[in-house]
């Protein structure tokens, strides 16, 4: 609603004395705390971390999963009302004791505009194995996506065009033409933009499902998709989608402008192919080559590096060493 969209940070920010009181309550129980440790989004959850750690005297870390003051999330946000939403999220951070980010180019970003907060990047991961596991036998002819269309987060005509002209080249091959599934809110703009690329058969919308029925149409799928929206923020996002996708051992396709962080990962561990608009020729040879069934990801260095257990380990050692700084200035 308008009024959700004016209210700095978000809407959420009702919570954050409550969070405070409650902090507080704990950290008596408990006898104190090291540090305090926040995670965004919401973003006025960093306002609750930079208020209980003040009070504590404790050093704040706050994590920024996406980026506060460029995030795609924020339709509506132009003018005065970003402005000042983007101002307050310098001014919070810049209290933190260290920040940390789930994109390199967000680290650069905010260590540029926050040279006095020492910023570093720590990577989402996947909480499943990416090795073989026992599911259901891969229908190769089906592209699934799960999640929200918005905004300039779409599947395009010139894709849908692309999926069309692979069928033809798969039915003089005697295989399966290619369905795109997807399993979200239903969306009109896919519906007309199915339409002007007369592809209209090769997509089906699913709905809205539970997230079981999500998953398990990832894991029978000849690969999942994720669409980059046309947007600096999107751009330079390695989504949890894309993590969640990992999980599942398909062939990953990624759709977006030609640079983005997404395909960039996607390709360095061989995880499956990207392609943009301007590359129909390319899309179509990917959708009718082998490559995709493939493009498996088991490798023991890939399922580490792209694990939650590295996460939470650069997590840990990120605190430690605050804490350990906290405690020496203190002697």
């Amino acid at each position: 609603s308008r009024i959700r969209r004016i209210i700095i940070p978000d809407p959420w920010i009702s919570w954050v004395p409550f969070a405070v009181v409650a902090g507080i309550r704990e950290a008596r129980r408990r006898g104190g705390f090291d540090a305090i440790v926040s995670s965004s989004p919401n973003e006025s959850s960093h306002l609750a971390g930079w208020a209980l750690a003040a009070l504590l005297r404790v050093p704040w870390i706050a994590d920024l999963r996406d980026p506060w003051w460029s995030n795609s999330r924020r339709t509506g946000r132009d003018g005065w009302i970003g402005r000042a939403d983007a101002a307050l999220g310098r001014l919070v951070l810049r209290r933190a004791r260290h920040i940390t980010t789930a994109s390199a180019p967000w680290t650069e970003q905010i260590a540029e505009e926050l040279p006095a907060v020492p910023v570093s990047f720590v990577m989402n991961g996947t909480a499943d194995s990416t090795g073989p596991r026992d599911d259901p036998p891969a229908d190769a002819s089906t592209l699934v996506y799960t999640g929200l269309l918005h905004g300039r987060r779409q599947f395009s005509p010139p894709f849908l065009a692309a999926i069309r002209d692979a069928n033809v080249v798969r039915a003089q091959r005697g295989a399966a033409p290619l369905t795109l599934e997807v399993y979200g809110p239903p969306s009109e703009d896919l519906a007309a933009a199915a339409s002007d690329a007369d592809a209209s058969d090769v997509v089906r919308q699913h709905g809205v499902v539970e997230r079981a029925e999500a998953i398990a149409a990832q894991r029978a799928a000849g690969a999942v998709v994720v669409v980059i929206g046309d947007n600096p923020t999107e751009v330079e996002c390695l989504p949890a989608k894309l993590f969640e996708y990992i999980s599942t051992g398909r062939p990953i396709v990624v759709l977006g402008p030609r640079e983005n962080e997404a395909a960039r990962l996607v390709e360095a561990h061989g995880l499956g192919v990207s392609a943009s608009d301007e590359d129909i020729a390319r899309l179509v040879e990917m959708l009718t080559s082998t490559t995709l069934q493939a493009a498996r990801h088991d490798a023991p260095e890939t399922a580490h590096e792209l694990s939650q257990d590295r996460m939470a380990c650069e997590f840990a050692d990120t605190i430690a060493m605050i804490v350990d700084d906290d405690h020496r200035t203190r002697v």
